[in-house]
């Protein structure tokens, strides 16, 4: 929820299935680990919230438990939250 001046945001399923498809990108996305994902993937992660490689791993399980992350997934999630 989120108070205003003079009105209250109370988010409604909608915005909740939208933040969720958002995820579902990001997690797809990442299994992928192309290169042309990168920028898309610090654009998603800003919108989802995803600050840490451990959430960016977590969101991922939690879409895709069945699919194993595969050794290039793991770097790019690594050096996209692990940069300088």
């Amino acid at each position: 929820m989120t108070r205003d001046v003079d009105a209250t945001f109370v988010p409604h399923e909608i915005v909740h299935d939208e933040a969720m498809r958002v995820a579902d990108v990001f997690a797809m996305k990442a299994l992928a680990a192309r290169e042309r994902d990168v920028d898309d993937l610090q654009v998603l992660a800003g919108i989802v919230g995803i600050e840490t490689e451990d959430q960016a791993m977590a969101i991922v399980s939690e879409f895709y438990p069945d699919e194993p992350m595969p050794p290039r997934a793991a770097a790019v999630i690594n050096e996209l939250f692990n940069a300088p």
